[in-house]
């Protein structure tokens, strides 16, 4: 799965929290999410998420999303958060920070700007 581009972020959030159940890591959907508020879900299948587990997930989804397959040197942005959170190894942290540049309920505070008409040649 590796991160396409910033326009196609929300997708990936969606096809990664599709396929990284398998790793036995679980994300909330993206009608959960509110800012401050962990990618973590605190229920998964009826089981309370304890901190030790909280803690497996974290480091298994950050040491996917730290592959280069993954989020590749094209994308320095990224490889910046990434390695922001290499002592934390924290990988809900790096998806918040990913997901909070395109998402307006994890950032209410940021301006996102409507198209102009002469960024469209189709109009």
């Amino acid at each position: 799965l590796p991160y396409p581009c910033r326009e196609q972020s929300y997708i990936w959030y969606l096809q990664l929290k599709s396929n990284i159940g398998e790793y036995g890591v679980y994300l909330i959907g993206t009608d959960e999410f509110q800012k401050g508020k962990s990618l973590c879900p605190t229920v998964v299948y009826g089981f309370k998420i304890t901190i030790t587990r909280y803690h497996e997930m974290k480091g298994t989804l950050y040491h996917f999303l730290a592959q280069r397959s993954i989020i590749s040197t094209d994308h320095t942005d990224l490889r910046n958060i990434v390695n922001r959170h290499a002592v934390s190894t924290d990988g809900y942290h790096i998806l918040y920070e990913i997901m909070q540049r395109i998402h307006p309920a994890l950032d209410p505070d940021v301006l996102f700007t409507a198209p102009m008409c002469n960024e469209y040649s189709d109009i």
